[in-house]
């Protein structure tokens, strides 16, 4: 009955253990700010863009992306969500077209 309950005990920490790491990647996802829109209290903050892989979300400080582990610039999921804020993003297309 002890060895049960050891088990039993042993298992919560790692599945605490492994919680804290969950959410310690979560709050790892680098944010890069932009220059033209003011993000501070917009709008939009929270907004969720999906895409294959990754999301885009927009926070107080800039945009985060979940496609890259260490990403060291914006990636393009960013910038297509920034091309669409901006409102030029269907204008580049067609013009490169």
């Amino acid at each position: 009955m002890q060895k049960l309950f050891k088990l039993q005990v042993n298992l919560i920490k790692k599945i605490m253990s492994l919680q804290n790491t969950i959410s310690n990647l979560e709050v790892r996802k680098l944010i890069f700010s932009t220059s033209l829109i003011d993000t501070q209290d917009h709008w939009a903050v929270g907004t969720e863009w999906q895409y294959a892989k990754g999301t885009v979300k927009m926070h107080n400080e800039g945009f985060s992306c979940s496609c890259k582990k260490k990403p060291r610039k914006a990636c393009s999921h960013i910038r297509n969500v920034k091309l669409r804020m901006y409102g030029t993003f269907d204008q580049y297309y067609k013009d490169a077209a």
